[in-house]
């Protein structure tokens, strides 16, 4: 566009987009709405989205230059007080440099009260500004007037300076959308690629439509140095558009599903990514080609590959530091858990680096890139062939394509022979290849000092262990009391740890008995809390209620008492999603129950051993009397972290059978 010294840019949209006719006008809304209450096909939901429309756009202004537009109406029916959480609404915008994305709503609540519909506006003053972190903030507000039967609506409109990042288009939500449509324009300018998830996928409908963007200069000339005649040009810009456009209707809820990662890897959703620009007369200029495109753009941004190139302000912490070592191994280890407790964690995620790592480190306190670059540049220096790893984070979701924005987060690795051992030090409790569960999110991506970069399996390669061991006495009086010894190690640790460790003894007792049936603790004992390298152990003396079933002379009881599965946590007879167990585990029960001379032991359960296929887990179950006492192992394995949803009938089958075997009785016989 030229600049004229003065002018006044007006925009003309000759086709476009914002002229297009709504679905429906906020504030018009019939009394026919409200009878969906009343629906057969939604009586299983609290809510349910009448229809939903987004719409993302260009403006253009000589001043200030592209602005992207991103434009939402919605109409939710309330059909309960359970549905009430639907009626809050959170917008998340972003802000860098004093440059944040601006918003303006409009919305309302409305109710049939006497078979006429009484409308309530949301008030200015109950929408709330509140950030998140520094570079997120959300507006908030809650529909008023609610009752059981309300419809709420909201439009609201985004302008953003950021054109770049056109937010993702959700179609899919907890509740069910009876009707939903979005149209994303973009000018030929912006060159996007596109992903719509697999899980539930929209068919998008791509059309090119010219655009004409007219403006006018007023320019003031004439009478030497003071102008004395006004020229007013017209100019005009032709250019072609890519038009977006998807429609769905019946879109169920998804629904959180037993052993299932984060919802935002499987919701519907259509995925925008900026790969390159094209400006008339110029030459393309492409952001991601492919992965090594995408690692060497990160590499090569100031607050990422630069970072791993500064030691001086460790260099004598350092030195001291690894004296002791005498190997790989335990280099890793004094140089995590120095990181770990020199610099905290301030909660933010990035692949990039804030305020960079000579600040966080002096600071104490940084985001995931300053803490873990730190943690490879120090690795490096002594010695060992350490890497960042690009991770997307497990509510970012799972990276398609090639794609700058599908890293949010960096772990680092080091390699060794054809292994890479994983390291986060934003965890308190991790360990070498125990990352948190935030960042073992499917496949991460290793850059290397010469540029290359490669995949990384981030799911642990290590057996977590819950190990417990049981020894109960059985009274004459059909009490049961005994000791409990519980070991933990690997990931299993790491959730305990996080669970419990900064609780009062009596708050950990208070859980304990939460969780299992019947149980009364009279003591505990947690040991090896901070010391990292040791299983994490647990030992309480208890005292069991409810277990003891009396048929005539006989007496009835699980041998697994209050360990035993009494229900099969995978309910629903299909499964569209992957079975996430996180990391490959084993669950081992040792039981010893002591019987009284006053009973004998009639009969035991069989011994049993189930397996699945392809080597995806087994369960044994061992048992045997002697010397009038049960003695009983009863081991569960699953060898992989991750198991797709056409496996589920089998692994829904697996564990029914196991909870048919729990359930098993030993049967007592009095001896009097």
């Amino acid at each position: 566009m030229k600049k004229s010294t003065i002018c006044i840019f007006i925009l003309f949209f000759v086709g476009y987009f914002i002229s297009d006719a709504q679905i429906e006008k906020i504030g018009k809304i019939s009394k026919d709405e409200f009878k969906i209450k009343n629906s057969e096909k939604y009586k299983e939901s609290d809510a349910v989205v009448l229809f939903k429309e987004r719409k993302t756009y260009y403006t253009a202004d000589e001043s200030i230059g592209w602005r992207l537009v991103t434009k939402v109406h919605e109409r939710v029916l309330l059909k309960n007080k359970d549905g009430f959480e639907h009626a809050t609404k959170k917008i998340k915008l972003f802000t860098k440099r004093n440059r944040d994305e601006k918003v303006s709503i409009k919305a309302y609540t409305y109710n049939l009260v006497n078979g006429k519909i009484k409308k309530t506006k949301l008030s200015r003053k109950d929408i709330f500004k509140e950030r998140i972190n520094k570079f997120w903030f959300e507006k908030k507000f809650t529909m008023p007037n609610l009752s059981e039967g309300s419809i709420v609506e909201w439009e609201y409109t985004i302008t953003s300076p950021y054109i770049g990042n056109i937010s993702d288009v959700i179609f899919q939500k907890t509740i069910p959308i009876k009707y939903f449509e979005a149209k994303i324009v973009i000018p030929e300018y912006f060159i996007f690629q596109y992903e719509a998830s697999k899980y539930y996928s929209a068919r998008v409908e791509i059309n090119t439509r010219p655009r004409t963007i007219s403006f006018s200069n007023k320019v003031r000339s004439g009478g030497g140095w003071v102008p004395t005649r006004t020229d007013v040009t017209r100019e005009h810009i032709e250019l072609n558009e890519n038009v977006y456009k998807a429609k769905l209707t019946d879109i169920p809820a998804i629904k959180e599903e037993p052993y299932m990662n984060d919802i935002q890897n499987y919701i519907g959703k259509i995925n925008f990514e900026l790969s390159g620009v094209k400006y008339p007369n110029s030459v393309r200029k492409s952001f991601a080609k492919n992965w090594d495109d995408v690692t060497k753009t990160i590499y090569e941004n100031s607050g990422f590959g630069s970072q791993l190139n500064k030691t001086k302000y460790f260099d004598e912490d350092l030195s001291g530091l690894v004296k002791p070592a005498h190997t790989q191994k335990q280099k890793i280890n004094l140089i995590l858990n120095f990181v770990k407790n020199k610099i905290k964690w301030n909660g933010l995620y990035g692949k990039y680096t804030d305020i960079g790592v000579k600040k966080a480190y002096n600071k104490g306190e940084g985001n995931v890139a300053e803490i873990n670059l730190i943690l490879t540049a120090m690795l490096r220096k002594a010695g060992l062939q350490a890497n960042p790893i690009l991770v997307s984070s497990e509510d970012h979701g799972i990276p398609i394509f090639p794609t700058l924005d599908g890293f949010n987060y960096v772990i680092s690795g080091v390699e060794v022979l054809d292994d890479v051992i994983l390291l986060d030090a934003t965890e308190k409790y991790s360990q070498p290849d125990v990352l948190p569960r935030r960042a073992m999110n499917w496949m991460g991506r290793i850059i290397r000092k010469n540029g290359s970069s490669a995949e990384v399996d981030l799911f642990p390669k290590k057996y977590s262990l819950n190990h417990k061991r049981v020894n109960v006495k059985l009274s004459d009086n059909y009490e049961i009391s005994g000791m409990l010894m519980e070991t933990y190690l690997n990931s299993y640790a790491l959730i305990f740890r996080n669970k419990y460790s900064d609780l009062s003894k009596d708050v950990i007792i208070k859980k304990i008995e939460e969780k299992y049936d019947g149980f009364l603790v009279k003591n505990v004992r947690v040991s090896n809390t901070n010391k990292l390298e040791k299983p994490l152990k647990v030992v309480a003396q208890f005292s069991l209620e409810n277990t003891i079933e009396e048929v005539g002379d006989k007496i009835f009881f699980s041998p697994l008492l209050f360990l035993k599965d009494k229900e099969n946590i995978f309910k629903s007879d299909i499964r569209h999603y992957p079975i996430y167990f996180g990391f490959p585990r084993m669950d081992r029960y040792e039981i010893v129950i002591d019987i009284p001379s006053s009973l004998s032991i009639e009969k035991i359960p069989k011994n049993t051993v189930y397996t699945l296929p392809d080597d995806l887990g087994s369960f044994s179950y061992n048992i045997k009397k002697e010397n009038n006492k049960v003695f009983l192992i009863v081991e569960t394995k699953i060898n992989a972290s991750i198991i797709p949803s056409i496996r589920y009938r089998e692994i829904k089958d697996f564990f029914n059978k196991i909870v048919l075997k729990h359930d098993e009785k030993v049967i007592l016989k009095s001896n009097k």
